[in-house]
């Protein structure tokens, strides 16, 4: 399922390809060094599944400093290009095939 990422009303967003269930989505993420804990839910329109709208937290919030998974990890913006794991195999350009983040040369 695909379910786009809203940092607050009008900010930035963000393409998450979710392979599990809704409820499993992390409910506080991390983005530019901030925690953002998402506050509304919504049903997107074709092809999103899903619209997830987070807000940052304030520091007087007691989830302010709490670990929370990295939204670019989420989304698959890795330095190396590849969220399919191939690079860690015998055959790097098999993921070709079905990563989301290939490339034609």
């Amino acid at each position: 399922m695909i379910i786009h990422v809203e940092l607050g009303f009008h900010g930035i967003i963000k393409e998450v390809i979710w392979n599990r269930s809704v409820s499993d989505f992390p409910k506080i993420v991390k983005y530019d060094e901030k925690n953002w804990e998402w506050v509304i839910l919504k049903d997107g329109e074709y092809p999103i599944d899903f619209v997830f709208t987070f807000s940052e937290l304030p520091k007087y919030d007691p989830n302010y400093g709490v670990y929370a998974v990295s939204l670019k990890d989420l989304c698959g913006e890795y330095d190396y290009g590849c969220q399919c794991g191939a690079r860690f195999t015998s055959f790097p350009s098999v993921h070709m095939f079905y990563c989301p983040k290939w490339r034609p040369w």
